[in-house]
């Protein structure tokens, strides 16, 4: 009878432990992509990043956090759970998409998604005969959404299209180049409350539209060159701007309501320049704090009243 035996060094045992760190998932909430160096096999930690942010969604904990390591293209994501996709330090992560929604979120009724240094770009085809119309980020159910820091371009469809009740939160983003509008809120049933913060909306059909049970308010944003309103409300949606530009649109502001209700826009210390038509009120409210300027439109129209400040 043989007896086997032996003797880890230091040095073995220090291999050993690193390559059971790299290939055991840490506790933490954190998991990793790379474009460069991932695989779908990985564990997606920092040492072995998966591929793409598919895989890494269905590893991330609740909660948890998905970090892109480098830039490049991480394909389509569908979101069930509270998380937070963010682009590399100093730099953007890509989605890029031929056909269908960039992002979607189907998440319960008490998660928040945040989508933070991201580039997503459709396939900016345009006309009936393309790809079936599809948003670039496509919100149906969750507590809340926070887009920041993102370029969104080209989508056959809007840009972002907030679809269900819950909160949405968008910041310093840039979306454009996209036929319908650039960010879209209208939930089906219960009521959406929006904060639009530091944004560029340009180049698509209509750069903000809200319709329904919606509250939103728009800071310091620019909606510039879209075919048809910068900013759009219908009925029942009640919309503020404060400090904004709309300059080459058809339409500066639109508010038009209808059977299922009216609209209120109240817009302060905003410019509303070189449009076609500065400001269009149909059976709504579009009032003025009396502290914006509505010039060189070719038809600069009129508020429907005013209100004060307190």
């Amino acid at each position: 009878m043989f007896k086997l035996g032996f003797t880890l060094t230091a040095p073995v045992v220090f291999v050993l432990c690193s390559i059971c760190a790299a290939i055991v998932p840490a506790q933490s909430s954190q998991r990793f992509v790379s474009a460069r160096l991932g695989r779908d096999f990985y564990p997606c930690t920092v040492q072995l990043p998966c591929r793409t942010f598919a895989a890494a969604l269905q590893q991330v904990p609740p909660r948890g956090e998905i970090i892109a390591l480098d830039a490049g293209d991480y394909g389509p994501a569908t979101i069930t759970k509270a998380v937070t996709i963010a682009g590399p330090v100093g730099g953007q992560a890509g989605i890029r998409v031929g056909s269908g929604p960039a992002v979607t979120i189907d998440a319960g009724p008490t998660d928040i998604v945040v989508l933070r240094g991201l580039t997503i770009n459709g396939s900016g085809l345009r006309g009936p005969l393309q790809i079936p119309e599809a948003p670039g980020v496509l919100f149906r159910t969750g507590e809340a959404l926070h887009i920041e820091n993102c370029v969104i371009n080209g989508f056959f469809g809007g840009g972002i299209h907030f679809g269900g009740a819950g909160q949405l939160f968008v910041k310093d983003t840039i979306v454009r180049n996209c036929t319908r509008a650039g960010i879209e809120i209208g939930p089906g049933t219960g009521k959406a409350i929006a904060s639009i913060d530091h944004c560029r909306l340009e180049k698509n059909e209509r750069g903000v539209a809200a319709s329904g049970a919606v509250q939103l308010t728009v800071r310091d944003s620019v909606a510039a060159g879209n075919e048809d309103a910068g900013f759009s409300a219908g009925a029942l949606a009640v919309v503020v701007l404060g400090n904004c530009v709309a300059t080459g649109n058809e339409f500066g502001i639109s508010a038009i309501g209808g059977f299922a209700g009216s609209p209120t826009v109240y817009v302060s210390n905003s410019t509303i320049a070189n449009n076609n038509v500065g400001l269009r009120s149909i059976q709504s409210g579009l009032l003025s704090r009396a502290n914006n300027t509505v010039e060189a439109n070719r038809e600069n129209g009129s508020f429907t009243g005013t209100f004060q400040a307190k």
